[in-house]
């Protein structure tokens, strides 16, 4: 990094400790989830869509992180809103596993 990037960093991460802290919390969280993931066979069903959705997430969270502590709050509250999004449809298809295709069309036949 170069000075000012690391200025920045520094001034974010003072202003903004407690929200970089949580989204610190919720990523190692999110990474001890994926290793229960990856003990089970993956499939087609619950796991393929799981996985997608908890990687999508992951990713979101990572990068919102990495956004706060550069300055952009707003775009790391965007990416927050997507991870959000992520988990809420991953609850709804364990809830409703026999609508599991609805989220994985475009990919199955990739898949097979």
């Amino acid at each position: 990094l170069d000075e000012m990037d690391a200025a920045i960093r520094e001034q974010s991460l003072s202003a903004m400790l407690k929200e970089i802290k949580l989204l610190d919390d919720l990523i190692l969280l999110m990474n001890n989830g994926t290793a229960l993931l990856t003990g089970t066979k993956h499939d087609q069903g619950l796991n393929l869509p799981s996985g997608i959705l908890v990687g999508r997430a992951f990713n979101s969270l990572w990068r919102a992180r990495e956004d706060l502590l550069c300055g952009y709050a707003v775009q790391s509250m965007a990416l927050c809103r997507a991870a959000l999004e992520d988990w809420t449809t991953l609850i709804w298809v364990e809830l409703h596993p026999v609508n599991v295709d609805m989220f994985l069309w475009a990919i199955l036949a990739e898949v097979e």
